[in-house]
């Protein structure tokens, strides 16, 4: 509520309709009790749950979200290990050594039962650019994380961001996910890409992507 229109806003130009949403159509939303309303966005707010009970699970594991490790086919496993044994941790440990052998008391991972999510940027399936995944990536500071995405993700969708060959997307997922193991060893699911501590250089790569520049104060 930092701007005084902001009532007069939502006032005129909000409608708010509740009900449990129990399907959609092409260009509308479908509640329980019948009623239709149209739509040309939808947004979930999942809140504190990740699931996404309006999907499938064949929905879920083709979007690239964490899904059960059994679903993956044996081909899809190998390649996803390799892809992060050999093209993705093997960089990581050359670039930042001490990551290879971190403190004794620290938990290492240990055999998931979940897959991570395998999204661009930790946003974007690599297969699908009609649809995003925001708040999939754990930070410290969760409102820059929103606002960061949410240019990048309409940046994507104006055509402004690309992601490259399917291999290189491929690549580029690996990197994160293995990174955010390497980093974050004592993550206890690690279903989601955790930058904790990174997400100054997170949040400034999304936006160096979108076109824009990150300006800071020199301490």
């Amino acid at each position: 509520m930092p701007h005084d229109s902001f009532r007069d806003l939502v006032g005129e130009r909000v409608s708010a309709y509740r009900g449990d949403v129990a399907g959609a159509t092409e260009d509308s939303l479908v509640f329980e009790d019948g009623s239709m309303v149209r739509t040309d966005i939808l947004i979930a707010g999942t809140g504190w749950d990740a699931g996404y009970s309006f999907l499938t699970a064949a929905q879920v594991h083709d979007l690239g979200l964490p899904h059960d490790v059994v679903d993956d086919s044996i081909e899809e496993s190998r390649v996803w290990q390799q892809a992060v044994a050999e093209l993705a941790d093997s960089t990581i440990v050359k670039d930042y050594p001490i990551l290879a052998h971190p403190p004794e008391e620290t938990k290492v991972w240990t055999v998931k039962r979940r897959t991570p999510a395998r999204l661009y940027q930790g946003i974007a399936p690599l297969n699908d650019d009609s649809i995003v995944f925001l708040g999939h990536t754990r930070m410290s500071n969760g409102f820059l994380r929103a606002e960061a995405q949410a240019i990048w993700a309409t940046a994507f969708f104006d055509g402004r961001v690309k992601m490259g060959s399917a291999e290189e997307a491929r690549e580029k997922v690996a990197y994160m996910n293995a990174f955010s193991r390497r980093r974050y060893p004592y993550d206890r699911d690690g279903v989601g890409v955790n930058f904790s501590k990174d997400f100054i250089w997170y949040t400034d790569g999304l936006l160096v992507k979108a076109g824009l520049t990150s300006h800071r104060r020199l301490w």
